[in-house]
């Protein structure tokens, strides 16, 4: 997986949801994590610390944070 920092990076340069989801698609494919298409970001944030991974639900719940304000 990226570095946080880097992660956060590519979400906060985001100017869209179409660049949101692509930098979303990237981090959880570079962790190993298999992002749910039929639940929203919290929802998969949710998963993912379920499924040990809390660095991932971190990212998903920051990126969660810059859909609401697109």
């Amino acid at each position: 997986m990226k570095g946080l920092a880097e992660a956060k990076a590519a979400i906060i340069k985001a100017q869209n949801q179409d660049q949101l989801y692509k930098a979303v698609e990237s981090i959880c494919f570079d962790a190993g994590y298999r992002f749910a298409d039929d639940c929203d970001l919290r929802e998969n944030a949710e998963l993912a610390l379920l499924q040990g991974k809390p660095g991932v639900a971190e990212l998903l719940r920051f990126a969660d944070i810059k859909e609401g304000k697109l």
